[in-house]
């Protein structure tokens, strides 16, 4: 027993020094055979807790987490396994689990530098960013695209990302998620007066719900064509009404020719 502490021992001891390094990889290597050697007595929980450091270095966020918990599991009262599981718990976005962490480790260790940080961060994080409000959850269930999202974890997971930690949510890359970006433009067309998205301009910049002021060919054909038949339905009537005047005009001429020769009879007899 005390053999498999000595090698559990040797193996954290260079588990450490690949750590200094920042050796992440090779260090887990070691801390994981300190675990194999001695999984649960005594100093093992600092095997769990240097491990869960060296997967939160490499954003594995999730093993961190789990090396953590078991950290505390093995030894409830040691501090920095509540600054390790509150890491974990702030990077995977938890805000209110790694609050609770950092202040459980506060009241083991009050003066605590690392826990205090942690804290600070959470309560930065939790503090309303100004970029958007409840109206987010709002657009999210009235928006028929958008709702359908409404119990994807992912999406959900990011839109409080979004909600509680803009910045944080800029550097994960969450805007470049399909699904987030078509959030994004719905809020920002609320918000600024802009179009929603049904009216959304088409590949010709018309817009569906008010008139085409854009030069548009096949119209301008179309109103050349209708214009042209307006000219020769004009100019047909206006030689209608020509040949009408000049008829009636003959029909004047022969009126009065018939009364010329009405007049020349009557002084013949």
């Amino acid at each position: 027993m005390s053999n498999n502490f000595e090698l559990a021992e040797q193996a954290k001891t260079k588990g450490n020094q690949h750590f200094s390094k920042q050796e992440w990889e090779k260090a887990i290597e070691e801390y994981t055979k300190a675990i194999e050697y001695n999984h649960n007595g005594n100093g093992a929980h600092t095997y769990f807790s240097n491990r869960s450091a060296c997967f939160a270095e490499q954003q594995k966020f999730e093993e961190a987490l789990a090396d953590a918990k078991q950290c505390i599991k093995l030894k409830p009262d040691f501090a920095k396994g509540y600054s390790r599981l509150g890491l974990a718990y702030f990077k995977l976005d938890n805000l209110e689990e790694a609050k609770k962490a950092y202040q459980q480790g506060l009241k083991i260790e009050p003066n605590n530098e690392s826990l205090k940080n942690g804290l600070d961060e959470v309560a930065k994080a939790q503090k309303p960013t100004g970029l958007f409000g409840p109206e987010i959850w709002m657009t999210i269930h009235q928006d028929p695209e958008l709702k359908q999202y409404a119990n994807d974890k992912d999406f959900i997971a990011k839109v409080n990302m979004l909600q509680n930690n803009a910045q944080m949510a800029i550097q994960t890359g969450v805007l470049g998620d399909p699904k987030i970006k078509k959030l994004f433009e719905r809020l920002m067309g609320a918000r600024f007066g802009g179009m929603s998205p049904d009216e959304k301009e088409d590949d010709s910049g018309s817009h569906p719900h008010k008139p085409n002021n854009k030069p548009n060919d096949k119209q301008d054909n179309e109103e050349s064509d209708e214009d042209e038949e307006d000219d020769e339905i004009n100019k047909k009537q206006e030689q209608d009404v020509n040949m009408k005047d000049k008829t009636q005009n003959k029909e004047k001429e022969k009126e009065k020719e018939k009364e010329k020769e009405k007049k020349r009879g009557r002084r013949n007899y």
